[in-house]
């Protein structure tokens, strides 16, 4: 009788310890997985994943570049390569500038199956070589080749029809005399060799927008609507893979007034020598 309830206590033991480091695999399981979900996202919260994310970034965290993107380059390098990866992409519709960062391709190369059979001993020997060509150096001539690369300057482009567009929407949602102006900021690739601007890499667009309101107007809603019109535009068509820079600014004056005509403004170009011709990006509003 006592071994009988010996033998149910043991097993009644393995299972509860059965059951509990099932339950700890579970736990662990669980806890991976949301530790995963919470490291994998880009700068807005979305996952990291260029099945479902057109802003995905090999430069975001989880891709295989996070944490070391500081230039514009990078970030559109960062861009092709996460879609390469999870073969979105071929290698061709890679940019050549990008090279450095994929996986070196394997070559190979045809064996030479050329065989000679020789007639007679002889043609094995070595002829020996003549007094002049015994003494006579070489004579080596050095030759250089300059290649060329990127010298990355901070440079801002103006997009006029983009600002355009959301000078358009915020009219249509019934704010009148605004004036929009919208920027690309990012770096140009300029050439070491000739100094000419071969690329510019796209890094964030900033909206300005101006609205000019008569006194004991109510613009407490404006800054919600300017913000929901931009963002209504997809993310795939505002150039840059950083976040959208809005500055919003409200100027209250005491007589009627007429909306404005919109100015395609180009803005001096930011180089190192004078950088700060790049304003920051910072969100503000003027009540």
């Amino acid at each position: 009788m006592r071994v009988s309830l010996t033998k149910i206590y043991v097993g009644e033991a393995m299972k509860r310890l059965l059951i509990l480091n099932m339950l700890a695999c579970i736990l662990l399981a669980v806890s991976a997985l949301a530790l995963f979900a919470q490291d994998h996202h880009d700068d807005q919260g979305i996952v990291n994943n260029p099945a479902i994310n057109p802003r995905a970034n090999a430069c975001y965290s989880g891709g295989t570049l996070a944490g070391t993107c500081i230039t514009a380059a990078q970030w559109e390098c960062g861009w092709y390569l996460i879609r390469f990866e999870g073969y979105l992409i071929e290698r061709q519709n890679i940019p050549s500038r990008c090279d450095a960062l994929l996986p070196v391709e394997a070559t190979h190369e045809p064996a030479d199956h050329a065989t000679s059979e020789p007639t007679s001993p002889s043609d094995h020997a070595t002829p020996e070589p003549t007094h002049e060509e015994s003494t006579a150096q070489p004579s080596p001539t050095a030759t250089y080749e300059q290649h060329e690369f990127c010298s990355w300057a901070w440079a801002t482009r103006p997009a006029p029809e983009l600002a355009q567009r959301v000078q358009t929407n915020i009219n249509a949602a019934g704010i009148a005399n605004v004036s929009v102006t919208a920027t690309i900021y990012g770096e140009d690739c300029r050439s070491s060799v000739t100094g000419e601007v071969l690329h510019f890499g796209e890094m964030f667009t900033q909206f300005s927008i101006e609205i000019v309101v008569e006194q004991g107007v109510d613009t407490s809603t404006y800054d919600a609507t300017v913000r929901s019109v931009i963002n209504s535009i997809p993310r795939s068509e505002i150039p840059g893979p950083m976040s959208i820079g809005i500055s919003i600014k409200i100027v209250t004056v005491a007589h009627p007034v007429s909306a404005p005509a919109i100015e395609a403004t180009v803005f001096p170009i930011a180089t190192e020598e004078a950088p700060e011709a790049l304003p920051l990006a910072t969100a503000e509003s003027t009540p």
